[in-house]
């Protein structure tokens, strides 16, 4: 079988063979040093980068980067990816190729969501929020999951006297998640636990994507060669009992050996510059978890409670903490300031992005309002040094 590939200069040359595919593939859209090579019927070096196909990553072999290994393309999809590109009677080819050649090498494994706050009903900031999220990340399916960080209900939760039958549900169900195929991993809020607690377990039986075990739970992502493996613990923050950071201590130490990366997501912040800052509940909070978070030198520290976006960091620790939680109302304008404070927008409705790589992690504090595209509020990386410290960069966009 012959295979033909139209290279810039418009002369069409010949390539036969399994090897001779995947090396074309990588000529027609004019990728250099890509690491095509073969094992088995699989093209390793090229990588679709979604689920629905529609990008290519490339392995660059001079970085060492690696693009997700779970996304490989076959010998089948190279021959069919190469008769798109050269047939200049398909509009799908034309559509294809545009697309493969201006998109970016994109070498992230797992891509979550976070925000807490999000709970209150008739909220145009929430309505705002979840169309930019549904038309972004393509109803879902370009996430891996979406971390609720605490006050789902507002202003007291659920009603004891409905249960899972309580319409607030249905804010979630049809207003935040309406036509989304991800899950979400809530934790409590203080709000949450003025109303039925019990109600948000048993509604992970009502809506699957409500995925809500126990107060306080963990979940590991990884990749089938376990090239990087993402370990988060949900914790109930309101309730920080003995029994709970017993269950945390215990299962940081028995999981974080196979983590590449760990993050513990929950409702109140360690530190935060806005108007908690000074809150007798959170620093109690603090002295609790602060020793757990630096012993055992956690990545990231999520959460809520703050209506603001806040990164925060002791550079003498590895923990970053992010505060997410001005999804659906901006009544926390106020801003104390914190010594730990890097970044701080009080104004601005947003969510948080997470991007996992192998290398690094990216934060990206995406605005609800303006296009899909518009750039983030503030964009920050952490990477580790040659002695296994956590280093992080920040990037504010000039708006």
């Amino acid at each position: 079988m012959k295979i033909f590939i139209l290279f810039i200069t418009g002369v069409i040359a010949p390539k036969s063979g399994k090897e001779d595919v995947c090396i074309a593939l990588e000529t027609a859209l004019k990728i250099e040093h890509g690491g095509s090579y073969i094992r088995g019927d699989l093209c390793h070096g090229l990588f679709y980068t979604t689920h629905e196909k529609k990008r290519i990553c490339f392995h660059r072999t001079e970085t060492q980067h690696n693009c997700p290994a779970m996304f490989p393309v076959t010998v089948d999809d190279a021959r069919v990816r190469l008769t798109e590109l050269v047939d200049p009677s398909s509009e799908r080819s034309l559509e294809l190729s545009n697309e493969i050649l201006n998109s970016d090498n994109d070498e992230t494994y797992f891509r979550f969501l976070a925000f807490g706050d999000w709970g209150l009903p008739g909220s145009e900031e929430l309505l705002q929020t979840a169309s930019k999220i549904r038309l972004k990340y393509n109803n879902g399916s370009f996430l891996d999951g979406i971390f609720l960080l605490g006050d789902n209900f507002y202003p007291r939760g659920i009603d004891v006297a409905f249960g899972v039958r309580d319409p607030q549900f249905d804010h979630f169900s049809y207003v935040l998640a309406g036509g989304m195929t991800c899950n979400y991993y809530p934790v409590m809020g203080n709000h949450d636990w003025l109303g039925d607690a019990d109600s948000q377990l048993a509604y992970s039986m009502v809506d699957r994507r409500w995925i809500m075990p126990a107060f306080f739970y963990f979940k590991k992502w990884e990749m089938e060669n376990k090239e990087v493996t993402v370990c988060t613990w949900f914790i109930d923050t309101d309730k920080f009992s003995e029994t709970q950071i017993a269950w945390l201590e215990s299962s940081i130490v028995y999981e974080k050996r196979t983590c590449t990366w760990t993050i513990i997501s929950g409702h109140y912040p360690v530190y935060t510059a806005g108007d908690y800052a000074m809150d007798e509940t959170v620093a109690i909070f603090r002295g609790l978890i602060l020793p757990i978070l630096n012993n055992h030198r956690i990545d990231i520290y999520l959460s809520g409670h703050e209506h603001q976006s806040q990164i925060l960091k002791n550079n003498a620790f590895d923990t970053t903490f992010v505060v997410s939680g001005a999804t659906a109302d901006m009544r926390g304008k106020v801003v104390r300031g914190d010594e730990y404070s890097l970044w701080i927008d009080s104004e601005k409705v947003a969510f948080l992005e997470i991007a996992i790589g192998q290398d690094t992690i990216d934060l990206k504090f995406q605005k609800s309002y303006g296009g899909v595209d518009a750039e983030p509020l503030c964009f920050a990386t952490i990477s580790r040094d040659s002695i296994g410290r956590n280093q992080l960069s920040i990037k504010e966009s000039r708006i």
